[in-house]
């Protein structure tokens, strides 16, 4: 009997007509880019809303159950983890009190005998016992998704569904967490049902895949099979998106912009950034790689004048403008995108703004309209047409395609590549994955606990890594011929 069976599933005409089955212990990810529906299968696995068709799990059919049954499936039968941990997990309650309260929701125990299941599941996922008391502002992404894990395993389930589980970490923090629940459900047994966006966690992750498209399964099989020879054009699509070709070089000038001197940034008693010193030259890209807290956007806030360090000093020679890494957060919500990219001219210009839409690929006639009208990477492009529409000398930007779908995020990074080019620009390009800063910059600086631990070009970072931390960050990217 298979844990998990879904026929001719349907969700308020997003979804249509979508089949599958999951064997106990199996490993199933659900890929696709963003509004494909992947994550409304998942939600209506759980029956957290409406759909029409069949699902059955463990031989139960759970369309036919009533609410007050549901929830004794929900988290003892089959358990989720979703997304974004800050958002699952109350702010008000410490995290263990929060573990304990999934143990006791679902069977008659003491505080004090789930207090000790809690630290053992804490233990499990690999969080130290005096966690227990934190609250989660107080706990790393990493941390955090940790124990929504141990929260989904309280249980035992059945079936796991972690829906884009790790698209908020590092890259470090990501393997580590992937490389968890691998361990956890081949130690318990579980089938689960990993949807994803990144072809290479499925790689890493699920033995067979199912791929999505407006809604329905185009294509499905073996992963190894359907990522080195996917039948359908979508699927194609996606797999050549994954593969990131190299940056163009860039334009050499002995003209320093940029001078970093033994910067220091200081949080109370603890240091952002620590001792940095660099230097950037005219048409130099410069990319700056490391897990989160390794000071990256601090040191970025420095040049853009944002921050100032605690001691040392920055200096800029040149116009500097900055792309974010949430375009619907730095986005005035109601302004039009005129106004919006406006605001970074002298005065305004319609000509310039419509000039610069049309750069980044977006169309001039929809410039009245409002930032929410637009889908994510729209919203990125335009940021980026605000930012060049003054004409910069430099360039920054931080981690700005790290929330994009795989196809999303390859054109935004061809559309950075090219405008740097053709505008002689300046570029310091923020991430934690130094495969994308390899498709856009030429230099790289990685950094570690507030410090630059290795500095080079690109490609000779990439083949010849010198400091053990680089090479972490080099086997921590997902590989589409990672087993």
């Amino acid at each position: 009997m298979n844990t998990l069976e879904v026929r001719d599933l349907g969700v308020a005409g997003v979804v249509h007509d979508v089949s599958f089955d999951i064997a106990p212990g199996e490993r199933v990810g659900l890929i696709g880019e963003s509004g494909s529906g992947k994550t409304l299968t998942a939600l209506s696995v759980m029956r957290l809303i409406d759909a029409e068709g069949s699902i059955s799990l463990g031989g139960t059919d759970l369309q036919a159950l009533s609410e007050k049954d549901l929830c004794g499936v929900r988290g003892k039968k089959v358990a989720m983890v979703f997304q974004e941990p800050m958002t699952a997990l109350n702010p008000l309650r410490c995290v263990g009190k929060q573990i304990v309260e999934a143990i006791r929701i679902h069977r008659r125990t003491s505080r004090v005998a789930a207090k000790h299941e809690a630290l053992q599941l804490l233990a499990d996922v690999d969080l130290r016992p005096e966690l227990f008391g934190r609250y989660p502002h107080e706990l790393s992404g990493g941390q955090r998704q940790r124990v929504i894990i141990a929260m989904a395993l309280a249980h035992n389930p059945e079936l796991l569904i972690c829906d884009e589980p790790t698209t908020a970490l590092d890259v470090t923090s990501q393997k580590a967490i992937i490389d968890l629940i691998l361990r956890l459900v081949a130690d318990r047994g579980m089938s689960l049902l990993f949807i994803t966006h990144d072809l290479g966690l499925v790689a890493r992750t699920c033995q067979r895949v199912l791929v999505m498209k407006n809604g329905a399964i185009v294509e499905e099989g073996p992963t190894t099979h359907v990522l080195a020879a996917p039948e359908h054009e979508y699927t194609r699509s996606l797999v050549a998106a994954s593969t990131l070709p190299a940056a163009r070089p860039a334009k050499h000038s002995e003209q320093v912009l940029i001078t970093v001197d033994h910067a220091t940034k200081m949080f109370r008693k603890t240091a952002a950034v620590s001792d940095v010193s660099l230097t950037v030259h005219r048409g130099e890209r410069l990319g700056i790689v490391g897990g989160s807290g390794s000071g990256k956007t601090t040191l970025l806030k420095m040049i853009a004048g944002l921050s100032a360090p605690t001691t040392g000093t920055v200096t800029v020679d040149g116009d500097m403008q900055m792309v974010f890494q949430d375009p619907m957060g730095s986005l005035d919500p109601r302004m039009t995108i005129t106004d919006i990219v406006s605001e970074t001219l002298p005065r305004r210009d319609d000509a310039r703004v419509a000039e610069v839409l049309d750069q980044v690929g977006v169309d001039a006639a929809t410039a009245t309209r409002l930032p929410h009208e637009f889908s994510g990477g729209q919203r990125q492009r335009i940021s980026i047409a605000r930012a060049i529409a003054p004409k910069p000398r430099i360039l920054l930007a931080d981690e700005p395609v790290s929330a994009l779908d795989v196809s999303v995020r390859k054109k935004v990074l061809a559309l950075i590549d090219s405008l740097v080019a053709e505008e002689d620009l300046t570029l310091v390009f923020v991430s934690h994955d130094i495969a994308v800063v390899r498709s856009v910059c030429t230099q790289v600086a990685v950094m570690k606990d507030g410090e630059i631990v290795e500095y080079g070009p690109v490609e000779k970072v990439l083949h010849e890594p010198e400091h053990p931390y680089t090479r972490k960050l080099i086997d921590a990217v997902p590989s589409l011929t990672t087993s």
